[in-house]
């Protein structure tokens, strides 16, 4: 229960609690271990207990369609981070699915457990139940600030049918959405030269392309994901680019599995410069403009194939 004790101690939500309750909530803490992509939480399942992550991570998701396993990422969660607490007001059933992004080891509590600890001492039962607040109030407002940009972007679009147009209007966009961007580039595929072209840029070297055997590009056509790097130092194959940052996050456009381009945000001087919020607010733009990229590629071919044929008239 003492290592439990200073684990806690060391989460920054828990500052400024009493040993006290911080003991009494140690006591009620129960290991749990999940393999990497097994399910925590199901969402719809019966809500009776919180979870704090003492190691590893998990993801979020909402459910979109299970049979065809689509979802949308709502948060992704690391050490210290808490989870299922929204039950602790009421909530009778869980609003999303949480899966281990790794082997994860959790500490559960029962939400009766939890109101001991409140009964016990009323004036740090308040600093408990704030806390909980707190969480809801930062994943409320980072959920506003998604929002706010997709409803921005989906405006600005839509009559956008010029690709060097539209890559501007949505770089300009995600780099004044994500404020910890200090430089950063929206690149798009050129199949005809197999590398990605640059179409917008802020603050690097001077270039025009990514090939496909860059470290950034091979990662991308790898995983097909967006992904977040906390500190270059700890991945030394992006060290010395044109683009190299401290930290950065990159985000690519996909459409039915198809690599369309992608967006990268870095942070030239400062480690740990963006959240995983950030990086699913890149991700939900991306996905987005995917589906119009798409589009104008579509409108393109086929007014190009209209001249032919009326060329040949």
């Amino acid at each position: 229960m003492e290592n439990n004790l200073k684990l806690l101690k060391a989460i920054p939500i828990f500052s400024g609690i009493k040993d006290e309750a911080l003991r009494l909530l140690a006591s009620l803490l129960k290991d749990e271990r999940v393999q990497k992509d097994n399910r925590i939480i199901r969402e719809g399942d019966h809500s009776n207990m919180m979870y704090i992550i003492h190691s590893g991570s998990a993801e979020v998701r909402k459910v979109i369609n299970r049979e065809a396993c689509k979802y949308k990422t709502l948060a992704i969660l690391e050490q210290g981070d808490i989870f299922g607490e929204m039950g602790v007001f009421g909530g009778e059933y869980r609003s999303a699915d949480v899966v281990a992004r790794e082997d994860t080891v959790l500490w559960r509590m029962d939400y009766n457990d939890f109101f001991k600890v409140i009964e016990a001492n009323a004036a740090d039962g308040v600093k408990l139940l704030r806390v909980i607040i707190t969480i809801l109030i930062e994943r409320v407002r980072a959920l506003n600030t998604e929002l706010a940009a997709l409803y921005e972007i989906g405006r600005l679009v839509p009559e956008i049918d010029d690709i060097k147009k539209l890559a501007s209007v949505v770089f300009q966009q995600v780099m004044n959405d994500i404020t910890p961007a200090k430089m950063g580039f929206i690149a798009l595929w050129n199949q005809f030269n197999d590398e990605f072209d640059i179409y917008n840029s802020s603050n690097i070297g001077a270039t025009c392309s990514v090939e496909k055997t860059n470290p950034l590009s091979e990662r991308i056509f790898e995983n097909k994901s967006p992904f977040l790097i906390k500190d270059i130092a700890e991945h030394p194959g992006f060290e010395g680019r044109y683009y190299s940052a401290r930290s950065f996050i990159v985000s690519p456009f996909v459409h039915e599995n198809e690599v369309l381009g992608f967006i990268f945000l870095g942070s030239p001087e400062t480690k740990n410069a963006f959240t995983y919020n950030h990086l699913i607010l890149l991700s939900a733009v991306c996905g987005q403009i995917a589906v119009r990229l798409k589009e104008i590629e579509r409108k393109t071919e086929d007014a190009y194939k209209k001249r032919l044929a009326d060329a040949r008239l």
